[in-house]
């Protein structure tokens, strides 16, 4: 059985990102990413900006953008019920206070 992880791409993910681009004879997508590996190899990716996939062409991944494309629906889904619920500005408010926090625990005045 193989195993597969779906994440967002970060710093660390260009140079795949890039490969795998250059595979499918496409340029790198610029905005946020959404990956698909393989037992630690990376086999496709979802532009979250764009909605278009990147693939290796030397492996199966039809049922790889299948399932990057229904993580980026979960996410855009749960999105839109924080903005709705006002989770969003919760956490945003949250995460601002922290911030000032700890930006006067180092002695700024804010």
């Amino acid at each position: 059985m193989q195993a597969v992880t779906i994440r967002q791409a970060d710093q660390r993910d260009r140079a795949g990102v890039a490969r795998l681009a250059a595979l499918d004879s496409t340029p790198p997508p610029e905005g946020r990413v959404l990956l698909a590996f393989v037992d630690g190899d990376l086999r496709a990716a979802l532009d979250l900006e764009t909605c278009s996939e990147l693939a290796d062409p030397f492996h199966h991944t039809r049922k790889l953008t299948e399932l990057l494309r229904m993580r980026a629906a979960q996410a855009y889904a749960r999105e839109v019920a924080e903005e709705r619920s006002g989770i969003g500005l919760r956490r945003g408010l949250h995460t601002l206070g922290v911030l000032i926090g700890r930006a006067r625990a180092r002695g700024a005045v804010v």
